[in-house]
């Protein structure tokens, strides 16, 4: 895996790591949570290749990450008005929201439902919409580094961005909105940095 270190998005440097997930080549990136290993979420080919790198069973669902809002509504323009509204409010940020999507515009990311995790990371990098999971085989620690990167995974990968330690160290919360979005109620179905309490207070303001 070639290394990167913190590159500019106008350097050479990015503009490889851009082209190698345009190739269909995975990448491994920080986030505001851990290092993830991504490919381009419009290519199921990548995503295909995806799973298979990251040992992942081909029904389990993977979140997409937008590099902004306006990248997210261009992207996936049938979100409902609460989803839109619930995404205004909570992102970016180190959540996994859960929403419906039935154009199924990456039905191969989806586990076979109509629905599907979204993501803005804080400080997202100025790519296209990307399939990303964690960067750590199934069962074995995330990432805070990129050194941290399994050898199984780095091995497979065109490039990754080193962005130093990150000080989260730990998975995104995971917030279900696919009822709450008809009149129900929200989920936590993940919450590693007890951030649910203050997700369900700004749902509930809306």
């Amino acid at each position: 895996m070639l290394i990167v270190r913190n590159p500019a998005p106008d350097s050479r440097e990015f503009g490889y790591v851009r082209a190698a997930l345009e190739r269909g080549e995975l990448v491994v990136l920080p986030t505001d949570t851990v290092y993830g290993i991504a490919a381009l979420a419009a290519s199921e080919e990548a995503c295909l290749r995806l799973y298979d790198v990251k040992g992942r069973d081909s029904l389990q669902p993977t979140a997409v990450l937008f590099a902004d809002i306006v990248s997210l509504t261009r992207t996936l323009p049938t979100l409902s008005d609460r989803a839109g509204a619930a995404c205004e409010v909570l992102l970016p940020g180190p959540l996994t929201l859960i929403v419906s999507e039935p154009s199924r515009a990456f039905w191969w990311l989806t586990g076979g439902t109509e629905s599907l995790g979204i993501r803005i990371p804080d400080g997202a990098l100025p790519l296209p919409p990307l399939a990303a999971t964690s960067a750590n085989l199934p069962g074995e620690p995330e990432a805070a580094r990129v050194q941290d990167v399994p050898a199984p995974i780095a091995e497979q990968v065109a490039c990754g961005i080193d962005g130093g330690e990150l000080a989260s160290g730990s998975a995104s919360t995971v917030v279900d909105l696919t009822a709450w979005e008809w009149g129900g109620e929200p989920r936590i179905l993940r919450d590693p940095r007890a951030r649910g309490d203050d997700v369900l207070r700004a749902l509930a303001a809306l």
